[in-house]
């Protein structure tokens, strides 16, 4: 079934909807129905998630503003000419590249001196208040990161000032 013949029949089930029907449901299909009349972008077609990077045919590609560009050393560039070697949909096939991550623990000497328990020692942030503090919790959730790509772990450095040569750095295990 193509796009096309979807909002067809959603326009058919919503015909036999009645009044006592909730219009949140009519205004749900309408959601729908609108969202299926955009153009697919380039990330849905391949089943990617936009701005993350995937693998295939050992070359790395990401998807960023609904445009495909190709690794090339450390910089990204869109690169049409390697693609014409390919049908495109085979990249469908692609693994998402998956990063190191890692706990920031801080050293057992510093534990004591800045009097916290032996169990917080993971470095912790709040992502909503984007804030970091010493915690228990080694995992992410959906309030606090725990784990961090090397990356991530410059921009906290740069952000928050603060010297991490008194954490650990210990690659997480996923």
């Amino acid at each position: 079934m193509n796009r096309q013949e979807i909002i067809e029949q959603l326009k058919l089930i919503q015909a036999v909807l009645t009044q006592d029907d909730n219009n949140k449901s009519k205004n749900r299909i309408d959601a729908v129905i609108e969202n299926l009349k955009q153009p697919i972008t380039l990330a849905d077609f391949l089943g990617w998630e936009e701005d993350v990077e995937y693998e295939f045919d050992k070359k790395i590609y990401k998807v960023i503003d609904n445009n495909l560009y190709s690794k090339f050393q450390k910089d990204f560039s869109l690169n049409l000419a390697s693609l014409c070697n390919y049908d495109i949909s085979r990249l469908r096939q692609a693994k998402k590249v998956r990063k190191k991550r890692f706990n920031l623990i801080l050293q057992k000497g510093y534990r004591k001196l800045f009097d916290l328990l032996d169990c917080e020692k993971y470095l912790t942030m709040d992502i909503d208040e984007e804030t970091i503090f010493n915690s228990k919790y080694s995992n992410d959730n959906s309030k606090y990161q725990v784990r961090f790509t090397l990356e991530e772990i410059k921009n906290i450095k740069k952000k928050f000032k603060i010297n991490l040569s008194i954490y650990d750095v210990v690659e997480v295990q996923e």
